[in-house]
């Protein structure tokens, strides 16, 4: 038991190490930087102390208040925020690597070792500081796309489910023949999510997508073209 359980420590240690990283990072943030997941950790407890209303994308606040018991504990509030994160964190970073596996032909050819600093790389990259936004607006990354983000809770939050609906997605669109029906549902419980949590990312995802779909599809088989729309028409609705 007990060497089977070093065995799988040994086998997700760069997960644990991930996991442990973000628990201090969010610790530190939450802690002595003012960012938007001071205000998102406010919002919560406004909704359970003043009767405050739920946002629409509501389930972050609801999230955090679940686990801290809807008591609006600052502590407990904090540490189940920190918990989130980085649970968030390091799920983005398994999924990662599971859409560089299977999206890769070549990444077969890495080893495990190869393939976990390739993964661990997505969490650190990061626009390139200039002088404008450095110096004089005084902001990191304003104005930029970067791929990892610390400032903003649901934005973190909302991460991994992205990546994985992307991946779903690609699956789909894979498939020649049969409509696979499971990763459809999948897709549109997982769409439903991303609008739950911060909507930003279907606002780009159902346009394209829908046009990705009709241009491959609608002029083949109009029937199979509706199916393979209707998350995106649920989640447009």
């Amino acid at each position: 038991m007990i060497k089977s359980l070093n065995k799988l420590i040994l086998k997700r240690l760069e997960v644990i190490l991930i996991f442990l990283f973000c628990l201090l990072i969010f610790t530190f943030i939450l802690s002595f930087i003012e960012t938007d997941i001071t205000a998102h950790i406010q919002k919560a407890i406004d909704i359970v102390t003043i009767d405050a209303e739920y946002p629409p994308n509501f389930l972050f606040y609801f999230t955090i208040n679940l686990f801290s018991f809807f008591t609006g504990n600052l502590f407990f509030i904090h540490t189940v925020t920190v918990i989130l994160l980085s649970l968030s964190v390091t799920f983005k970073y398994i999924i990662s690597k599971k859409i560089i596996l299977d999206l890769l032909p070549s990444a077969n050819n890495y080893n495990s070792k190869q393939l976990t600093f390739i993964a661990i790389a997505t969490l650190l990259f990061f626009s390139i500081p200039d002088f404008y936004g450095v110096f004089i607006i005084k902001k990191m990354y304003l104005g930029h796309f970067v791929p990892i983000v610390w400032h903003n809770s649901t934005v973190i939050f909302l991460f991994p489910f992205t990546l994985l609906l992307f991946l779903v997605q690609i699956k789909i669109l894979q498939q020649k023949h049969s409509i696979p029906f499971k990763h459809l549902i999948l897709s549109t419980l997982l769409i439903f999510i991303n609008i739950a949590i911060k909507p930003s990312f279907i606002f780009v995802f159902t346009p394209v997508f829908s046009l990705i779909i009709i241009s491959k599809y609608a002029r083949i088989n109009l029937k199979k073209t509706i199916i393979l729309l209707s998350p995106m028409l649920l989640g447009g609705f």
